[in-house]
């Protein structure tokens, strides 16, 4: 039951879906923790900030586009979070913001269930936080021959600080091929669905496919590597994965690893 002493979490983006919601929310539930989770959709990060800290919010959950702009509006970050220079969830101590990067986690998580190799060629799309993320992860594997795709070079360059990496505009991203293909992007994103941030025929001479897009639960190009024989990370096992990380630092308890696993099937394949 909800009463004064329930301890509210949100996450923010400006399309926000009910992954964290239905996920967070179960496990409350299931281990009787006097926590409730919303999803809110907004457009001033700043004013945001201004609110979590006034209400007493434990948590907040930062997705597309704010996970870097986020930042200037915390008290500290954490080791990960700073090298990256993006925020997906934000702890609120008596007022003190800490902001951390468990995108990270998932990531890792998403390249072994790919059998990620070192020695492989990347061609990762976007330069946003969730690439930035996904960098990070590529650099504890040990990977060097990595291609980011993006319409901002300038921004490209600067994830130099966490990977060296390949700069390339977003009209040479298919120029030559790889073994690796990660979009990072939200291309291919309800209500856009239809949208693929790369043709068939490049997606064919790769070895596999990554997204970060949980809504659709299978992307059209996911769907396309899979019909091409090729290994898929749908967007579900990276945001699993950060969700459980998320969890246990608002709560200090360590999630229902199935029952968060059920609940996120039943939800994205509805």
């Amino acid at each position: 039951m909800i009463n004064k002493d329930t301890q509210l979490c949100i996450s923010v983006a400006s399309r926000p879906g009910n992954f964290g919601t239905t996920l967070h929310n179960a496990a409350y539930a299931a281990l009787g923790l006097n926590f409730v989770y919303k999803a809110c959709g907004i457009t001033d990060i700043a004013a945001t900030m201004v609110g979590v800290r006034a209400l007493g919010i434990r948590g907040c959950s930062v997705s597309m586009p704010f996970k870097e702009a986020v930042i200037t509006y915390l008290d500290e970050l954490d080791e990960t979070a700073q090298v990256i220079g993006a925020v997906n969830t934000i702890v609120n101590d008596a007022g003190r913001l800490t902001g951390y990067n468990t995108d990270v986690i998932g990531a890792r998580v998403a390249l072994e269930a790919l059998q990620a190799r070192p020695s492989e060629s990347v061609l990762l799309l976007g330069a946003g936080g969730a690439a930035r993320a996904i960098l990070f992860a590529l650099r504890q594997i040990g990977f060097n021959q990595v291609r980011v795709a993006g319409r901002d070079l300038e921004k490209i360059h600067r994830l130099d600080t966490i990977l060296s990496c390949q700069p390339v505009a977003w009209a040479e991203r298919q120029k030559a091929p790889v073994d690796l293909v990660i979009n990072a992007t939200s291309v291919g994103m309800n209500p856009n669905a239809e949208s693929m941030p790369l043709e068939e025929a490049f997606i064919q001479q790769s070895r596999a496919v990554m997204d970060v897009v949980i809504s659709p639960i299978e992307t059209r190009l996911i769907g396309c590597a899979r019909s091409a024989g090729k290994g898929v990370a749908p967007g579900y096992l990276m945001s699993l994965e950060q969700t459980m990380a998320q969890f246990t630092l608002y709560t200090g308890v360590k999630p229902p690893r199935n029952l968060m696993e059920q609940d996120m099937r039943r939800l994205l394949e509805l």
